[in-house]
């Protein structure tokens, strides 16, 4: 059982994601988009005004801690355009996931997400 303690920023109540920080507790390290198979809901990357109908598109890769219940109670962009990473973040806050289970417990648990967007106009429409 691999069990890793992981600082990842904090999502609920503070508008600056990037200076905060939670510290997942003990929980699963999914290996890199593992967790992808877990997601039950997904909810849609939307682009901030002064980038709808712009150019830009790509992944961000995002650290993303959920509970035991399949609740995302802390998220952050590790890679990707920083114009983009907001929205993403956005994004997954809104995400629901299958708990993962240890011994038929539900438990929670860590890792890496690829999330693609895409604002450009004739692909939103």
């Amino acid at each position: 059982m691999a069990v890793h303690v992981q600082a990842i920023t904090k999502l609920y109540g503070d508008d600056d994601l990037e200076d905060k920080v939670l510290m997942c507790p003990q929980s699963f390290n999914m290996l890199p988009n593992k967790l992808n198979e877990l997601v039950k809901k997904k909810a849609p990357v939307n682009p901030p005004g002064m980038l709808h109908n712009s150019k830009l598109y790509g992944v961000v890769t995002v650290e993303v801690c959920v509970d035991s219940k399949g609740k995302v109670f802390a998220v952050k962009a590790v890679d990707g355009h920083p114009m983009a990473r907001a929205s993403v973040i956005d994004s997954i806050k809104n995400w629901s996931f299958i708990p993962y289970r240890d011994k038929g417990k539900p438990v929670p648990v860590h890792g890496l997400i690829d999330v693609n967007y895409d604002f450009r106009s004739d692909v939103n429409k």
